[in-house]
This record gives structure tokens, C-alpha cells and sequence, in this order.
């Protein structure tokens, strides 16, 4: 029962490092699910996970998402502000990413759930990370996103469907390409996660409710969730702050090195 819960308290640490650093946190959680049995279905638990991440950015952003709802219900009366404006561009850049998730999960799941396809992304985001870096200074604010930059943020969040793209770092590298501010790029992406998380988080909890659970991994699960929301909600605020100063450079050279210790394992038979 001990080593049960461990499993999980690591899998809720592994789950808020991993969701909002852009290192991929489906990556990390086939890789943890590949090594390890876990004592709940994997698919459950990382619906969990990600439903403990998404209370955490609800949380940390309360503020932020009050005055974008109030400004977008307002907006249906003619009159549009920043708010307003930023909360349309959210839900434009949702779409892409939330028709392919639901149009092609059982493709994305039988398929692109591979350990090999984890490597693969993992370097070559990771190329994309360092040329971008390398050339790109953006200078603008998320109230700078307008609809051309929108529409691009929403279609790299579906590459993050695949397991070690990262959601974080394909919308954040994307939204640093349409000249935003490193930390500002982070906020849109956060702020555009929440929509996304929630409606898979949502969906999910309806699919496991079908399915039904025992009550000793009803027990797992909320321990599971109270991790992730705690974790990541220091884990967000940690990058923010981070990226004011900092490249995403750290995060490539992770992202490459795991590739690689990956591919030895993969040659050795480990995984």
C-alpha cells in the first residue's frame, strides 16, 4: 500500500514539473508509466493529474480569468475592451487543438503514445527551442496577440496531442515567434491551457464515471489530484517569474539529454 501511494505521490510531482515546464508532461508520463506498474489504470491517473494542473492555473490566474469572462459577456452588448478581446482570441485559439483531440483521441492514443515518438518530439522541439531563442526578441504583451497570431498559437497547441511535444513550450516558442515577451508568450499559453485541460479533464471524468472505480483508487486518485494542484501551482509561478530573465535554453538542453538516455535505454533493453 506504501509503495501504491509513493507511485502515485511521484506521479503527481512528475505531472506539475513536467505540465507547465516546457519539457513535455505526457512524455514523462509514458516514460514514468513504461517503468513502473502503476496501481491504478494509467489513463486514469493521468486524467487526475491534469485535472489537479487546471485547478492550479484556475486558481493562480482567478483574477485574470474573472475580468476576461465579465469583459466577454459584456462584449455581446457592442462593447469591446482588452478583455473582451483577449477572451475571443483564447477561444480562437483553442479550436484547432480541441476538434483534432476530438476527432482523433483513439489515433492519438493508439498510436502516438509511443516511447519512440516521445524521443522523437523531445529533440525536435527541443531544435526548435534553440533556433528560436537564438533569433527571435519579442517585445509584446498578450494584449498584443491579434487574430493571425491566434490562429497560429492554436495549431502548435495540436502538436502537443503528441506525447513529448510539450503544450507549454509549443505555445510559448509559437507565441515568442508572433513577437511576444518570453514571459508574456507563458501567460497566453497558461491562460489558453485552462479551456483545453478542462474540457479533456471534463471528458475524461465522464469516460471513468462509465467505467466505474473502487473506492481504494477513488483514495489514490484524490491523492493523485491534491498533489498536482499543489505542485503546480508553485511550479507555475516559479516559471513566470523564471522566463522574465531566462531563456529557454535549460529547458532544450533537459529535453535532449532525456532523449538520449532514453535511446540507450531503448538499446539495452531497460524500456
Amino acid at each position: 500500500m506504501f509503495m501504491d501511494i509513493l507511485y502515485i505521490i511521484i506521479s503527481g510531482i512528475i505531472q506539475s514539473l513536467t505540465e507547465f515546464l516546457p519539457i513535455s508532461s505526457s512524455g514523462h508520463l509514458v516514460i514514468w508509466h513504461n517503468l513502473f506498474n502503476s496501481p491504478v489504470t494509467a489513463l486514469h491517473l493521468d486524467i487526475v493529474l491534469h485535472l489537479g494542473s487546471v485547478i492550479a492555473l484556475i486558481v493562480y490566474f482567478w483574477k485574470d480569468i474573472v475580468r476576461i469572462l465579465k469583459a466577454w459577456f459584456i462584449s455581446f452588448s457592442g462593447k469591446v475592451t482588452a478583455y473582451s478581446r483577449l477572451g475571443w482570441l483564447i477561444i480562437l485559439s483553442t479550436i484547432p487543438a480541441a476538434l483534432v483531440g476530438f476527432f482523433m483521441e483513439d489515433i492519438i492514443t493508439n498510436i502516438f503514445r509511443s516511447i519512440y515518438w516521445v524521443i522523437a518530439m523531445l529533440i525536435i522541439v527541443s531544435i526548435v527551442f534553440l533556433l528560436v531563442e537564438r533569433k527571435v526578441r519579442g517585445e509584446g504583451d498578450v494584449f498584443k496577440v491579434g487574430v493571425k497570431e491566434a490562429i497560429y498559437i492554436g495549431l502548435a497547441q495540436c502538436l502537443a496531442l503528441i506525447p513529448g511535444t510539450s503544450r507549454s513550450g509549443i505555445t510559448i516558442i509559437t507565441g515568442m515567434l508572433c513577437k511576444l515577451k518570453r514571459a508574456e508568450a507563458a501567460r497566453y499559453s497558461f491562460l489558453l491551457a485552462i479551456p483545453i485541460i478542462l474540457g479533456a479533464s471534463i471528458r475524461g471524468l465522464m469516460m471513468m464515471a462509465s467505467q466505474g472505480t473502487t473506492s481504494t483508487n477513488i483514495i489514490m486518485l484524490g491523492i493523485g489530484l491534491f498533489i498536482s494542484f499543489v505542485f503546480s501551482f508553485f511550479v507555475i509561478k516559479f516559471l513566470l517569474k523564471f522566463l522574465n530573465s531566462h531563456s529557454l535554453k535549460v529547458f532544450a538542453y533537459y529535453r535532449l539529454a532525456l532523449a538520449f538516455i532514453l535511446i540507450i535505454c531503448l538499446a539495452i533493453g531497460v524500456i
